[in-house]
């Protein structure tokens, strides 16, 4: 049941500063927040306020005055700071949201194509797949694919976009980046939300495209999610049609090594090419890579030597493994994409105390206000969780000491500069030595043929 009061700024001050329960009277479990007055705002509690003192759970604010009330409240209870940790504040567009949220079927029809893009992007900034086994859970958490993922899980689809929503929680990812001075990511915002607005579109027809060929894209995922593969017009819809294309197209259904030789000249073709089909391009070499063992990320790597070109096949890789039917993404890096899918699903509801450091209102305020680096009292060492959207989190890194801020205002740092170059380096020698094997085991097989061929020459 949730319980509901409807009063002022001072009546709420009041009720602060007394610390006292509330009259059941004044109380109801229903009500209308449509025509709230500036000055007026809605306390909301999960459980009764009538026999003791609560923080209200959340507060609806009328839509243009949140910048406001997150003013006002911080002048008036300054050892409340920052509030939004305490308290959820919407406004009444999002509130409309926020109640109607709840779990939703996503992953029952697309399987762990989630899971795999947080990781897919979190490999897109490292620009080495191994140093994800490295990563804190942290790293991935702060990626927009977990913000997307996060929010699919607890809304419909349809009402994200048609609420303009999804862009909302992509502004409000950058802006936390932004304020602390993140370093630049080699991977752009605008790329990520492209392959997940195509994925939606898979999923639910409501949601609408804006791109001219987003169609095709979104027909081919949808056949891949039916099929387990794309077709071949989908195929050469993006790759011109002749003889070498057509070998790449046929080694798709041979044998490992024949695919990634296929990726790698059709990595040398698709890397030239104008700028109006880049997004093409990116997406038939994201599906070449994925179909050297399907469902799985152990062939990444394969993709950086074209990753500065096609940044976007990395993501495509991470859709087509996360699709496949039989995925084993969830086994990624010793259960990486359990602990996402655990994460990503966890139970929410709008009127469950926050579980940020603050809200993304909230922290530009204090930024806005002239205060160059606010201090928060934040839940994890050297991170700041940030509410970007009711019941959707990010994090960007945090501290107060004088290195890390030093390193935060360096717009040039990349953040794939995580690792030492001995390291990148060991993790080459690794990748080549697999290769090795691979065709080892390749001609160990062309052997067998053959003797296995010679000897039923001989015997008759």
């Amino acid at each position: 049941m949730t319980f509901f009061l409807r009063c002022d700024r001072s009546d709420f001050v009041g009720y602060l500063s007394a610390r006292a329960s509330i009259d059941s009277h004044f109380v109801s479990n229903t009500i209308d927040w449509d025509d709230l007055r500036p000055e007026e705002l809605v306390l909301a509690w999960k459980e009764s306020p009538e026999s003791h003192f609560s923080l209200p759970n959340a507060i609806v604010v009328k839509d243009g005055t949140l910048t406001d009330f997150n003013a006002w409240i911080g002048t008036y209870f300054r050892n409340i700071q920052p509030f939004s940790a305490q308290c959820r504040v919407l406004t009444r567009e999002i509130a409309n949201i926020a109640v109607n949220g709840g779990p939703t079927q996503w992953s029952r029809s697309n399987r762990s194509v989630d899971t795999a893009l947080v990781i897919a992007e979190s490999a897109a900034y490292s620009g080495r797949a191994f140093e994800l086994t490295k990563l804190p859970f942290s790293a991935f958490e702060r990626s927009l694919s977990y913000v997307m993922a996060r929010a699919v899980r607890h809304y419909d689809i349809t009402t994200l976009d048609q609420s303009g929503s999804l862009r909302t929680l992509e502004s409000a990812w950058l802006q936390a980046r932004e304020l602390v001075r993140e370093p630049q990511l080699s991977l752009s915002s605008d790329s990520v939300r492209f392959v997940w607005e195509v994925v939606l579109q898979s999923t639910n027809e409501g949601v609408r495209s804006r791109r001219r060929g987003d169609a095709r894209l979104v027909d081919a995922v949808r056949r891949y999610k039916d099929k387990g593969q794309i077709s071949k017009q989908d195929f050469f819809q993006c790759l011109q049609k002749n003889k070498r294309n057509e070998d790449i197209w046929k080694a798709l259904d041979g044998s490992r090594e024949n695919r990634v030789i296929a990726l790698e000249e059709a990595g040398a073709i698709l890397s030239r090419g104008t700028k109006s089909t880049l997004r093409q391009r990116a997406f038939v070499l994201g599906y070449i890579a994925s179909r050297i063992q399907p469902g799985t990320f152990d062939h990444i790597s394969l993709l950086f030597p074209f990753a500065e070109q096609l940044q976007e096949s990395l993501l495509w890789f991470g859709v087509f493994a996360g699709l496949t039917n039989d995925t084993m993404v969830d086994d990624f890096a010793g259960g990486l994409g359990w602990l996402l899918r655990r994460e990503l699903g966890r139970l929410s509801h709008w009127l469950e105390r926050p579980s940020c450091d603050v809200s993304i209102d909230e922290f530009i305020l204090c930024y806005t206000a002239g205060v160059k680096r606010p201090t928060f009292r934040n839940t994890s060492n050297g991170v700041l969780k940030i509410e970007v959207f009711p019941l959707v989190n990010t994090n960007v890194r945090w501290s107060q000491g004088q290195q890390e801020a030093n390193v935060a205002n360096r717009p040039d740092l990349k953040q794939g500069k995580l690792f030492e170059d001995l390291e990148l380096r060991k993790g080459d020698v690794k990748r080549i030595a697999e290769r090795m094997d691979e065709h080892s085991r390749e001609f160990t097989r062309i052997q067998q043929d053959f003797i296995s061929l010679l000897k039923r020459w001989q015997s008759g």
